[in-house]
């Protein structure tokens, strides 16, 4: 069972990375061409997912 506290890290987690998923998708697409926007979104996805 969550405890309130970590239902509100995991929240903030979920809205972190929906947030880095749009710039990914966004932002970066403009800088950098596709493939090099998909790597920085994986390596950013792996470095939160890490346990």
């Amino acid at each position: 069972m969550l405890t309130p506290v970590m239902e509100f890290f995991n929240n903030s987690i979920r809205i972190i990375e929906n947030f880095i998923s749009n710039i990914s998708k966004t932002a970066l697409s403009l800088h950098f061409n596709e493939k090099e926007a998909k790597e920085i979104y994986f390596s950013i996805t792996l470095f939160f997912n890490e346990d």
